[in-house]
């Protein structure tokens, strides 16, 4: 993770993932699968460094069209993982635009922690306008999006860059 401030570029944590799709027939546009993510980040970020997630992936990839919700379960704290879990929810429709972009929407609910959950408009919301293209070696999702709540960040980039450890099948 990475920020820009007062023109100066800052790193500020890395995550590891490991994410698993399901194999499925070609004429099958229905997929899932998940993620599993660790990372540190500093404190310029987040109150607590060290964060774990399970993210459940489940979409639709027609022709043209692209739908994928992402259930998520994480944690935040010291290197014990001994925080409340909380609960987010995360979606997107995206259009293919041709075979190495993709554009669309992206949205990101916080429900809070799992043992109380709260209403959508007492957590940050984030909806962005994003485009993924698919690179030689790799992909990139770059995004621009807005807060819906007053719990949200105001304007914000995001950028996501992956580099497959080992080649698809």
């Amino acid at each position: 993770m990475s920020t820009v401030r007062n023109g100066e570029f800052d790193v500020h944590g890395v995550k590891a993932r490991i994410r698993y799709i399901a194999p499925r027939p070609e004429t099958n546009p229905w997929y899932w699968g998940f993620n599993l993510e660790t990372g540190w980040t500093d404190r310029h970020l987040q109150d607590r460094p060290w964060s774990a997630e399970l993210r459940g992936i489940a979409g639709y990839e027609g022709k043209r069209w692209i739908v994928s919700i992402n259930p998520t379960v994480e944690t935040d704290g010291d290197n014990r993982f001994v925080e409340p879990i909380s609960m987010e929810l995360q979606s997107k429709v995206g259009y293919r635009w041709n075979d190495k972009l993709i554009v669309g929407l992206e949205s990101f609910n916080e429900f809070g922690p799992v043992r109380r959950l709260g209403e959508l408009r007492d957590q940050p919301q984030m909806l962005y306008a994003a485009v993924d293209v698919e690179l030689p070696k790799g992909e990139l999702n770059v995004g621009i999006g807005r807060g819906l709540t007053g719990h949200s960040d105001g304007w914000a980039i995001k950028t996501v860059f992956g580099l497959p450890l080992m080649p698809a099948k």
